[in-house]
């Protein structure tokens, strides 16, 4: 359904508002309050029924509620003084007073371009999960039974994945742009599960993989081949998603597509990577805003710049990464990636502890999230509990041996080393982050820190060069900015390295 008021169109279904046949970009909550206030227009909105309606009911500011009604002022041309459209009554709430007329959507096919389907006409990729096959008795015939059950409770955890279960009476390939199949064999010595991913338009296949176990173990391997297959899709999906957008024109690509695209040129961690993911994501929003992941990935992009020192105002770029994680959660607050991105917005002002809440709350949606355990393992690192990050670090290797941010994983795995005053282990894990893919100018400097506290001043600065020549004016104080270690013997050691480099 669409609405006419003013100068204004709302397509409701698509989530547009057009203002003088210009697009205007609503914040998910913005878009949340017109729907409320023109649905209700017959009569006045009082704010408890505002706070209910758009936050869920939960503790909300009245300086939150007041800046969301002056942005929708904005976005429909009111303002607080001439009240054409939105009538504010002191202390009693709020009522649409423009006249609106309603439309069918087909009238307004000359003025408002549709967004671009995602395959299949889904909002976001979907996955089948099918029937299993079974061969070797009924305990085979069981755990085929049980397994799509299992993994399709797993696989729900990927907030951004579409999942259909079986169902005996249809193929839900027909609605699905992936397909998972799999088969479950039990032999006398061992059982065996073969699980393969393959997309439904092309029959493409994008993961398999073989779990195998001694008969008997039937509960081991279900647990093992969830764990993997959680990683491996989160992986592997996006990736698959952002080739096939790259076939695509860049203006038609839609929210999903842009968002997958968008990641990609993200983990490159350099300037212009960064500034491309910027574009797409927000290219997304401006198509979906809503899109909870694609808030939490401009956070990143804000995190990045600030971190990295590709923006001049890393204070300003720190509140925007602030900023976008928290219209990530309002648009989301159970997905796991933006739980996480408020936890690493907290560490651009310093707040290691407050950032351990947010990592939790992301592992407790997800369990099997490599770059939750990374974020905690980095957090206590440098709060000074190495033991509990290199335990962290560890987990996050193992869920995530392929993940983007592995080069930074390895790093944390060598400040905890350097953090209990052993260089030499220390050493072989921070070079080996170093020459990692993606590895920034920080991790190199990571190396040369690790090789000058193990004896080796020449080698070490061989590598703090290096770090120099990828972000000319790095020192001390920019790195421990972006490392705000709390006080402790490591910090010291740490800092005492980076003297002798002359950083």
């Amino acid at each position: 359904m669409t609405l006419r008021f003013a100068d204004c169109v709302l397509d409701v279904g698509r989530r547009e508002l057009l203002r003088s046949g210009e697009p205007i970009r609503l914040e998910p909550q913005v878009f949340a309050l017109l729907q409320l206030l023109i649905e209700n227009r017959h009569r006045v909105v009082g704010a408890d029924e505002i706070v209910a309606q758009v936050w869920g009911g939960r503790i909300i500011s009245d300086s939150a509620i007041a800046a969301r009604i002056k942005l929708l002022r904005k976005a429909v041309g009111d303002s607080g003084a001439r009240q054409t459209v939105i009538r504010t009554l002191p202390k009693v709430g709020l009522r649409f007073v423009a006249p609106v007329r309603e439309e069918r959507a087909a009238a307004l096919t000359d003025t408002v371009a549709p967004s671009a389907p995602t395959a299949g006409g889904e909002p976001r990729p979907s996955l089948a999960i099918q029937p299993f096959s079974a061969s070797g008795g009924e305990p085979a015939a069981r755990l085929a039974e049980a397994l799509p059950h299992d993994l399709a409770a797993g696989l729900f955890r990927l907030r951004w994945l579409r999942i259909l279960e079986p169902l005996a009476a249809r193929p839900s390939t027909a609605e699905a742009r992936y397909s998972l199949s799999g088969c479950v064999a039990c032999e006398p010595a061992f059982l065996r599960v073969t699980l393969s991913v393959a997309d439904a338009r092309t029959g493409e296949l994008v993961w398999t993989e073989r779990f195998r176990a001694p008969a008997g173990a039937a509960g081991r391997v279900r647990e093992e081949l969830i764990r993997a297959t959680v990683g491996a899709l989160d992986l592997r999906l996006p990736v698959h998603e952002a080739q096939a957008a790259r076939l695509q024109a860049i203006q038609d690509l839609d929210p999903w597509a842009a968002f997958h695209l968008g990641l990609t040129k993200l983990y490159g961690f350099n300037r212009s990577g960064c500034d491309q993911a910027q574009a797409l994501f927000q290219q997304a929003l401006s198509r979906d805003p809503g899109l909870a992941r694609a808030h939490a990935a401009l956070s990143f992009c804000h995190f990045e710049a600030a971190f990295l020192g590709f923006s001049a105002e890393p204070d300003a770029t720190a509140a925007q990464a602030w900023r976008s994680a928290e219209m990530g959660l309002d648009a989301d607050p159970l997905d796991p990636f933006c739980n996480l991105m408020m936890g690493r917005a907290h560490w651009l002002r310093g707040d290691l502890a407050g950032s351990l809440p947010w990592f939790d709350r992301a592992l407790s949606l997800n369990r099997e999230f490599a770059q939750a355990y990374y974020a905690r393992a980095w957090a206590q690192t440098l709060l000074d509990d190495p033991d509990e990050g290199r335990r962290e670090v560890d987990r996050a290797l193992e869920l995530g041996p392929l993940d983007p941010l592995g080069y930074a994983m390895l790093g944390v795995r060598a400040l905890t080393h350097l953090m209990r005053d052993e260089p030499e282990a220390g050493l072989a894990w921070a070079e080996r982050a170093a020459r990692a893919p993606g590895a920034h100018a920080y991790v190199a400097l990571i190396a040369g820190i690790a090789r000058t506290l193990a004896g080796d001043q020449q080698g070490g600065a061989r590598w703090a060069a290096s770090a120099r020549a990828r972000r000319p004016g790095l020192s001390s104080a920019t790195f421990f900015r972006s490392f705000p270690f709390q006080q402790s013997e490591g910090r010291r050691r740490i800092a005492g390295a980076l003297a002798e480099l002359r950083v």
